[in-house]
């Protein structure tokens, strides 16, 4: 039970007013409120509580600070994802949707786990989708938990295309039910094509209007201790929509949107129904101390947390966080689940700000020279008997390649790429596709490729990127 003590004079407009939370004696009525009173002025509402004005119940001086800092600098959620084109919501009602079901121990034998790739696929081929739910998801982890409850068959949801043409894509799903006590409370995680998902787990109903990118970045922001202390200001019970929408997101800057990216999908990529995905972003590149496309990409402990702790430190820079007050916040997650945690995330932001964006970029993303792909999502997969496809290029495979075919088929490519080099000069990347008749991804380590022989120097960056022949060479 909470109660809440009101107090008001008629004195006309008031830009400002005193207050205090959870307080647990009535003894702070007649004190001096030195040491816990709050002031919040009427823009701090306004930033906070957007147009329903709701207070943040925050318990000291040192939250506010942080919290006005935040929401000071920060771009609602709301506005984020409308800018971005990400459209999140509720997809399936458990309870009304319930005779759409089937138990996936009737389909299923006990060991066996509808998401793991091999699996899904047969599900897939006989007309089956899973059903994810809030608890079968973690941050960066959709296999969390216990296999999910349910699967569903394509024929009871035929009278919803919508559902099914959305679960062609890599999606990002939150976790809505995620008390303010609990370990985390801002859970994310991009899951692979093939699912749908249940109300406790709001997700994207739209993912062919924007690049993968765009959702693979929010995620590592959301993913963050510093987004989520900002949501724990606002969460109970349940981290819902409506509250989401309202949380800041940062300013990121482009080189950071790149390492974010980059840092969350090798978070993501944990088994080969990630593979489309990490090919689209960064086409046949890979740079990490284990064999080529192993899954896992960060396979140990360790190596996660030294990444999502470099996450973290550019997060808080990005809301512009004093070591202070980041540490503070920090110091309010239990981090029971890896103990380093808090020294870690310390550690990063102290490097961050020692050896400067740049350097620290270089250090901690290997593929930091590699451009975004912000061409817009592709389906993954088809199912032509339920919906419209609305792509005409081949679906593509959750499989590689035979690596030597494909290695003979680069080397072709990379000396028509040279040739066009050579013959105009200054090249960009639509230059190559149109001759190459290949995606952005595709060409993307080809372009690569030049300037890491020395047959070519970049001049701009993103979609303003030029190779430049280099006539010495």
């Amino acid at each position: 039970m909470k109660f809440a003590v009101v107090v008001a004079k008629w004195q006309g407009p008031s830009e400002s007013f005193a207050c205090g939370f959870y307080l647990k004696d009535e003894s702070w009525l007649f004190s001096d409120k030195t040491d816990s009173k709050l002031i919040y002025s009427l823009d701090f509402v306004r930033q906070t509580g957007r147009e329903f004005l709701n207070f943040l119940e925050l318990r000291s001086s040192q939250d506010a600070t942080i919290a006005q800092h935040c929401f000071a600098v920060g771009e609602a959620f709301v506005d984020a994802s409308d800018r971005l084109n990400l459209k999140l919501g509720r997809e399936v009602n458990i309870t009304d949707d319930k005779d759409r079901f089937t138990p996936t121990a009737q389909i299923l034998p006990g060991n066996l786990d509808c998401r793991d790739p091999e699996v899904l696929r047969q599900l897939l081929e006989n007309g089956y989708l899973i059903l994810q739910e809030g608890k079968t998801i973690h941050q960066y982890d959709d296999h969390w938990d216990e296999r999910p409850r349910y699967i569903v068959s394509l024929n009871a949801i035929s009278d919803k295309p919508a559902w099914i043409d959305s679960s062609r894509y890599f999606r990002l799903a939150f976790r809505a039910v995620a008390s303010s006590t609990n370990e985390r409370t801002s859970i994310g995680c991009v899951v692979p094509p093939g699912s749908i998902f249940g109300n406790s787990a709001p997700c994207e109903k739209e993912p062919q209007r924007r690049p993968n990118s765009r959702a693979i970045l929010i995620l590592a922001v959301i993913n963050s201790f510093a987004f989520d202390w900002i949501s724990r200001q606002k969460t109970s019970a349940n981290f819902n929509l409506f509250i989401l929408s309202e949380c800041p997101i940062p300013p990121i800057t482009p080189n950071a949107e790149i390492f974010l990216i980059h840092s969350a999908l090798r978070l993501t990529c944990n088994h080969s129904g990630y593979a489309p995905l990490w090919r689209e972003q960064l086409g046949h590149n890979w740079l990490e101390n284990t064999s080529a496309f192993t899954w896992p990409v960060l396979p140990d402990v360790e190596s996660r947390w030294n990444v999502r702790a470099a996450i973290d430190a550019i997060v808080a820079n990005a809301y512009g966080l004093a070591r202070e007050h980041y540490s503070y916040l920090l110091g309010s997650f239990s981090h029971s689940s890896y103990h380093q945690a808090l020294a870690l995330c310390i550690q990063k932001y102290d490097e961050l700000h020692a050896i400067g964006y740049d350097a620290f970029m270089e250090k901690h993303d290997p593929y930091w020279n590699i451009p975004l792909n912000e061409e817009l999502s592709h389906p993954i997969l088809d199912f032509p008997d339920y919906i419209s496809t609305r792509v005409s290029e081949p679906q593509k495979s959750f499989q590689f390649v035979d690596q030597d075919k494909s290695d003979e088929a680069e080397n072709v490519f990379f000396d028509s790429l040279l040739a066009l080099l050579r013959e105009k000069g200054v090249i960009d990347s639509a230059d190559a596709q149109a001759t190459l008749n290949l995606s952005a991804a595709e060409v993307r380590p080809l372009l690569r490729r030049l300037v890491d022989k020395g047959w070519a120097t970049v001049e701009g960056q993103k979609r303003g990127t030029r190779y430049i022949y280099k006539q010495n060479c």
